[in-house]
Formats: structure tokens, sequence, C-alpha cells
């Protein structure tokens, strides 16, 4: 076997390191590719950028530049933009029972920006929408839930008090002078009648999935029997309370029931 000096000349062997026995390796096409595809030759992970922003790249490739590019197109397929670039090169040292040998190594990076919907991230991409969807579910959970149980403002409250229980039950505050409401998800949650002094006179709450026996129930817990028992035009029944303040008036509709509070002096919105 011929030794080092005697296979690459004196001109290169004269170069080499002063270890015994130095073999240089030359990396074959096929196995550098063998080897990349073996062992990733570029990787990419996601960072926050030079902005402070999500949707940045950090990049990292072996062998030669051009795997960093690679990777950031594969990324990115729309583009990018590169906010750092760069390589260098250096060797390593191998021993086995035939000599030692030296190969030289690479090592790149990159930092790049995705175009505008040019992430490639489908895993994370999928992530996200997911948790948008579980947000959206618990949101509609929510607002669900304060549909059953409304708070609504208290006979004399001002404006600005009924607004501000709206606006504490998550709904759309509404204001047409004399007349005032709130709405969460399209649907009604209190409409009521606004006095010439600026306070509640009369105000309806809708509560979905209410039952009306049920709430009937909880209002004698508190006010006695209803003064009377008939039919509404929705061909639900309709219990009255007179008191000597105010009076309420409960009925039902297709999804719950109906509770409109009045004082004794006030017109029902």
């Amino acid at each position: 076997m011929a030794e080092p000096r005697d296979a690459w000349g004196d001109d290169v062997a004269a170069t080499l390191t002063p270890v015994e026995h130095v073999r240089m390796v030359r990396q074959p096409h096929v196995g550098f590719l063998l080897v990349c595809f073996l062992a990733a030759c570029a990787e990419a992970a996601p960072v926050r950028g030079p902005d402070g922003e999500p949707g940045w790249y950090a990049i990292s490739c072996r062998r030669d530049q051009g795997y960093c590019r690679e990777k950031a197109g594969e990324m990115c397929p729309r583009g990018y933009i590169t906010a750092e670039s760069n390589g260098r090169n250096g060797f390593v040292m191998t021993s086995n029972k035939y000599g030692t040998y030296a190969s030289t190594t690479y090592h790149g990076e990159m930092l790049v920006k995705c175009h505008a919907g040019g992430q490639r991230d489908v895993v994370e991409g999928a992530r996200a929408a997911e948790l948008a969807r579980q947000e959206a579910v618990e949101e509609d959970a929510a607002l669900t839930i304060i549909q059953k149980h409304p708070k609504f403002p208290e006979l004399g409250a001002t404006k600005p008090e009924a607004k501000a229980t709206c606006v504490h039950e998550r709904g759309q505050w509404l204001d047409q002078g004399e007349k005032v409401g709130c709405k969460i998800k399209g649907e009604i949650l209190f409409a009521c009648t606004v006095a010439d002094d600026a306070s509640m006179s009369a105000c309806t709450r809708y509560k979905l999935g209410a039952d009306l026996t049920d709430e009937r129930d909880t209002i004698a817990e508190t006010n006695g029997k209803p003064t009377s028992v008939g039919t509404g035009d929705r061909g639900f029944r309709t219990y009255t309370w007179d008191k000597a303040d105010k009076s309420i008036v409960l009925t039902g509709y297709s999804a719950g029931v109906i509770v409109t509070e009045s004082k004794a002096d006030g017109t029902a919105p």
C-alpha cells in the first residue's frame, strides 16, 4: 500500500499536518448525497426574529451553503427574506488501523422569514387551527351559559349602569334613546325602557333553555303566588305578579322563558 506522500505527491504531502500516515479523504458525489440523505444536511427550527415576531426560521446546514438555501426554499415555498447567511469551513481527523485521515467539514447558518402564507410548517399550522377551533367552542359555550343565566339592570339603574352590565356579560350594547338592550350571538339578552330621568323603568330578559314551570316556582319563592294566569300570544301560559312597587310578567317562548319587570308606573319594552 502506497504511503500518502507517494499517493499525493511531494507538494501536496508537504502541506499536510505533521501526523504520521495522514490520508486525505475525498467524498464521491454519490456517497455525499447518501450521507446527507441519512443524516439531514439541513435542519430548520421556528424562532422569533430580530423584530421580535414569530414566523422566522433558523436554518443550519452541513457540507455546503446551498443546502441551507434549499431548506429555506422548502420551508418557504412562496419565497423569503434573509436576515443572516454565513458559513465556515473546518476539518476533522479520524484514525484507524490503516492510518489517520483528514476530511473537510462545513457549517452554514441562515435566518429567514417566509413571505406571507409561505410557511411550510403544516404541523404548527394545524395546531394553531385546532387551538383556534377549541377557543371558539369554549367561547360559544361560555356565551351560552350567560344566555341561560343572564344578568340584567335592576329597575332604576342608569343607562351607563345598564351598558356596563351588557359589557360584563360580553354582549353587544344597543342604544336607541328611549330603548336600550344587549345582544349575545345575535339574540336579545335583555331590553329596557328608559324613563325621562334616564333610569330603567322596565326591563325584559330572555333566559335561554329555562323551563317555564321552574322559573314560575323560583319567582314565587320571593313574590308569592301569581296574581293572575293567562295565555300569551305565543301560546305559552303567562304569569303576572302585581306588587306595590312593580309588576312581574313571566311567559315562555320556543327557546326558553321571558321575564319582564316594570315599575308601577313604567312601560314594558
